[in-house]
């Protein structure tokens, strides 16, 4: 009896997780992370001395409306510049989403 192989359709989610890490490590900004489940990955933008994530998180929301949640609120040093992203944004919008967060990492850092 031959075995049937089921073809692969891998989730909405597990897509949207894989092209949103994909992207982040294409930046120049902003550092892949890890991909901690299907709707969530933990991000990295390269900290300036001096500031914390919570500075840049709150600044990205005040400058872009985009919110993302500060890494030491998971346990990581203010000072390493970690944030979770939470991708439940339609895939249409996260290319837009991620030009932002890119865009505000570039001015954030330079102006630090």
């Amino acid at each position: 009896m031959a075995a049937t192989l089921q073809k692969y359709e891998p989730s909405l989610e597990t897509l949207t997780r894989d092209w949103v890490w994909t992207r982040s490590s294409r930046s120049t900004s902003v550092e892949s992370g890890t991909k901690r489940r299907d709707l969530e990955i933990c991000s990295r933008y390269r900290a300036a001395p001096g500031t914390t994530d919570q500075q840049y998180v709150i600044g990205l929301v005040r400058a872009t409306g985009v919110l993302c949640v500060h890494g030491s609120g998971f346990g990581t040093r203010p000072e390493d510049g970690y944030f979770r992203v939470v991708f439940l944004a339609a895939p249409a919008d996260l290319a837009a989403i991620f030009a932002d967060i890119e865009g505000f990492t570039r001015e954030f850092l330079a102006g630090h």
